[in-house]
């Protein structure tokens, strides 16, 4: 499996049986497009995911569900699970997330993560995360490999969070275009969570 940053809170998953595009809104050359502003014309024959609910395309899974944040902020977030690996994409969500205090409440890291979470995709960017935000919920939620988002390195203020979200991990990545991993490869139960930095690929 391959992961492409292509700027902002676009991200491309190429696995064996689909191309996945999250938070696309131009055609692509996706099979299954994750977003809430991609026209169903502009679709190029894909499978568009803009709703919660669960989604089973080609042996992939897709769980969307709705969380909300700490002022009332609601975000769709990602769970995908592509050749046996769980990815949870944050998405938009810009403040830590409530726990869940009712019994019909969706607003539940569990709900989502089902406590094998193996990756973790997170926007940190003025407007989003911030460092120790997002540093908490890396901290509570200890994925195996982290990839940030959504922040733009020619404004000085983004490479401030970056590089203060970047100070929380031990085990850091040489910048690359395209993160390949497959099940074996992840990091095991002992080690330390990855930051993986990808360079943006247009």
């Amino acid at each position: 499996m391959q992961i492409i940053w292509e700027g902002k809170d676009v991200i491309k998953i190429i696995g064996d049986k689909n191309t996945i595009l999250i938070n696309a809104d131009k055609k692509s050359d996706a099979t299954v497009v994750l977003s809430q502003n991609l026209k169903e014309e502009d679709s190029n024959g894909a499978f568009i995911i803009s709703n919660p609910g669960e989604y089973e395309v080609n042996d992939d899974f897709f769980y969307v569900d709705l969380f909300t944040s700490k002022e009332g902020q609601k975000s769709l977030v990602y769970k995908i699970n592509v050749e046996d690996i769980n990815i949870v994409d944050l998405n938009n969500i810009n403040s830590q997330l409530e726990l869940s205090t009712t019994e019909n409440d969706s607003n539940n890291y569990e709900n989502i993560i089902d406590n094998k979470l193996d990756i973790l995709i997170l926007g940190i960017g003025e407007g989003f995360l911030s460092p120790k935000e997002a540093a908490t919920i890396k901290n509570e939620l200890s994925p195996k490999i982290v990839i940030a988002i959504n922040y733009d390195l020619d404004s000085d203020k983004d490479v401030k969070r970056f590089h203060e979200f970047k100070a929380s991990f031990v085990a850091i990545s040489e910048p690359q275009d395209k993160f390949k991993i497959t099940k074996k490869n992840l990091p095991g139960p002992d080690d330390e969570t990855m930051l993986i930095i990808l360079n943006k690929v247009k």
